[in-house]
């Protein structure tokens, strides 16, 4: 997962805030998809250590991070060729896009956690039939 530094408010009371590549805000205890509920910095040197301290939690190697697998369908109308089966995950890579819907309620225990999805379209293969 990606954390970013963003400007937040106007330029006149300068101030910063730590969002995640899924569009939810750091609180200082949980994340949330209300930018209004952000932990607002006005110090760029310390929301840049907090930035870091966060980053290396959710870059995959922590305890802290849980990373999930699930399937994805992909149906075409005709028989692919190895070539053409690589050609449609490079494509299916630049043309899709994956969002979550926020206005939902997350489930109960995860209400503040950072839950970031991607599709690795590298994976794409046939599926096996089942036999008859």
């Amino acid at each position: 997962m990606k954390l970013f530094v963003r400007q937040i408010g106007n330029s006149e009371y300068l101030r910063f805030g730590i969002m995640c590549e899924n569009q939810t805000w750091w609180t200082g205890k949980e994340w949330s998809p209300d930018e209004a509920k952000a932990l607002r910095y006005a110090c760029l040197p310390v929301v840049k250590q907090d930035w870091k301290q966060l980053q290396e939690k959710m870059d995959g190697t922590s305890e802290e991070v849980v990373e999930l697998e699930g399937q994805i369908v992909v149906s075409v109308n005709r028989k692919l060729t190895t070539e053409q089966l690589t050609a449609l995950a490079w494509y299916l890579s630049g043309a899709s896009q994956f969002f979550l819907d926020y206005s939902h309620p997350r489930p109960e225990g995860l209400e503040g956690a950072c839950i970031s999805t991607q599709i690795v379209w590298e994976t794409l293969k046939e599926k096996e039939k089942k036999p008859q």
